[in-house]
């Protein structure tokens, strides 16, 4: 009878609690390193040709991810990987955040935006599998609404309250116009520590949310 109730409960969990969630935690990777990361790094004072080749070339991980994609199947279940990968991207981007006052803080941030994109890739692999085969044909159409939804609020999230977030905190440590070059430098690493520090909390307790919430949705029974 004990498992039974269990069982009950169970199939109770509603695919709110993490079709949301997941896909929002989906879009700040992708974004950030597409558009934000250009925007940090020019703040900082890195030559335009540097920041456009190298955030070019951190990107391939989404378009070359159907590589290993097969490989997902062989180890583990995609939940498994939709919650390392969240845990994965958070603390790569706090340890940008933190590498951002280092001497060489752009070749060690572009090799951790590196593994970023390659863990982003891999999730959005892992959640599109745990999308399709946990919900039924009905939940999917239901759902994809708030699938879209919530990637593109994790786009205005990363691309607007990020960006304006480093900006008004770049004016609170001196980054003012007619600054010394090493203020406003000093000004811009502090600021973009903050926001990257902040980004990687955000993916690690999206990580442990979804830890929860996926387990549970895992033994859904689907609907015919």
């Amino acid at each position: 009878m004990q498992q039974t109730n269990s069982e009950t409960n169970v199939s109770r969990q509603n695919p709110i609690t993490w079709v949301p969630s997941v896909y929002f935690a989906m879009g700040l990777p992708f974004v950030v390193l597409n558009m934000v990361a250009v925007l940090m790094f020019k703040g900082l004072g890195v030559k335009d040709s540097q920041i456009t080749f190298w955030t070019s070339l951190i990107m391939m991980p989404w378009t070359f991810k159907f590589l290993w994609s097969p490989f997902l199947e062989l180890y583990r279940s995609k939940k498994f990987f939709v919650v390392t990968t969240q845990l994965v991207t958070g603390a790569g981007f706090a340890l940008v955040g933190l590498a951002l006052n280092l001497p060489h803080y752009f070749t060690v941030c572009i090799a951790l935006m590196a593994l970023i994109a390659f863990s982003g890739a891999t999730h959005d692999i892992a959640t599109d599998g745990v999308y399709m085969a946990e919900l039924s044909k009905e939940d999917q159409a239901r759902f994809i609404g708030w699938q879209g939804a919530f990637y593109n609020i994790a786009k205005i999230v990363a691309s607007g309250g990020l960006v304006w977030l480093a900006g008004w905190l770049l004016k609170h440590y001196g980054g003012v116009k007619g600054a010394p070059e090493d203020v406003m430098h000093h000004a811009a690493a502090q600021a973009w520590m903050v926001v990257m520090v902040a980004l990687g909390v955000l993916m690690l307790l999206l990580g442990f949310y979804h830890m929860r919430m996926l387990l549970k949705a895992e033994s859904v029974p689907k609907k015919a």
